[in-house]
C-alpha cells in the first residue's frame, strides 16, 4: 500500500477552508457608525383659513352654482353660455319686453339677476311666476350695466337659450313673501325656513365650523368614528317584553 497517497487524502480532510475563514473573520468585525443628520423636529403646520377654501363651480347637471359666480371665475365665464337652476326669490316686470328674476340656489348668500327678454317662447308663462318658483335656466353671461351686481344672466336668444320651469308656486298660499318673517314664525314653515337669508346664513356658518374641526383633526392622523351608546333606559316598557 503506497502510504504516500494516503497521507496526502488524510491532510485534505483535516485542513479547514481559507474562503470560510476569511467570511467568519469580516462577520464578526461591525461596521462604523455612518452618522446621522440629527433628531427630526416635528413642526406642525397651521391650516389655512377656512374663507379660503375652493368653492365649487359647477355642480349637478353641469349647472354653474350660483356663488361661484361671487368669486374670480366668473370673469372666465363672461360672454358664455351657462345653465343654472333654484327658485325664485322675487320676480318682477320691466316692461312689457323683460321680465327679472332674482334667482337663488342656497350656495350662497348672493343672487343672480335673471333677465328674460320677450321674445323667449315661454316668456307669457315666466311673466306670471311668482316667489318661490324653481326654474332651470340656460343664458349669457354679461356684465351688468345697473349698479348692485357684478354679473346678470341675459336670456334673449330662442335657439341657444331657455327658461324652463322646474316646480311652479302658488302666489296666495306660499308662506314667505317678501317681507322679514319673524323666528317664531319660521318654526311653523321648518320645511321651507332654509330658503330664509337666517336661517342659510346659520346653515352656512354650522357647516364651516364642522369642517374646519373635521380638517383639523383629519390632517394630525386623528380617526373621525362612532362610539357605541350604552343606556340604560327602558322606552314605553319595551325591555319587559321578553
Amino acid at each position: 500500500m503506497d502510504t504516500t497517497n494516503t497521507e496526502q487524502i488524510e491532510t485534505k480532510q483535516t485542513t479547514p477552508e481559507t474562503p470560510a475563514t476569511q467570511q467568519t473573520e469580516q462577520a464578526s468585525v461591525r461596521p462604523e457608525y455612518p452618522g446621522d443628520k440629527g433628531e427630526y423636529k416635528v413642526v406642525l403646520d397651521r391650516n389655512d383659513l377656512v374663507e379660503t377654501k375652493k368653492v365649487a363651480t359647477f355642480s349637478y347637471g353641469q349647472r354653474v352654482r350660483i356663488a361661484a359666480l361671487s368669486t374670480p371665475k366668473y370673469e372666465e365665464m363672461l360672454d358664455h353660455i351657462i345653465q343654472v337652476a333654484g327658485w325664485a326669490r322675487t320676480t318682477r316686470m320691466g316692461g312689457k319686453d323683460f321680465a327679472f328674476i332674482e334667482l337663488t340656489d342656497g350656495s350662497g348668500s348672493a343672487t343672480l339677476q335673471v333677465v328674460v327678454d320677450s321674445s323667449m317662447p315661454n316668456f307669457t308663462q315666466v311673466s306670471k311666476a311668482n316667489v318661490g318658483t324653481s326654474f332651470k335656466i340656460k343664458g349669457k353671461l354679461i356684465r351688468s350695466p345697473a349698479k348692485g351686481q357684478l354679473v346678470e344672466l341675459q336670456v334673449c336668444h330662442p335657439e341657444s337659450h331657455a327658461v324652463q320651469i322646474i316646480g311652479d308656486c302658488p302666489g296666495d298660499s306660499y308662506p314667505l313673501a317678501k317681507k322679514k318673517h319673524t323666528v317664531e314664525y319660521l318654526r311653523d314653515i321648518a320645511h321651507l325656513r332654509p330658503r330664509t337669508k337666517l336661517i342659510s346664513a346659520v346653515t352656512r356658518i354650522r357647516n364651516n365650523l364642522a369642517y374646519a374641526t373635521h380638517r383639523f383633526f383629519q390632517e394630525r392622523g386623528f380617526l373621525y368614528i362612532h362610539t357605541p351608546c350604552i343606556t340604560a333606559s327602558d322606552c314605553e316598557g319595551a325591555g319587559e317584553m321578553f
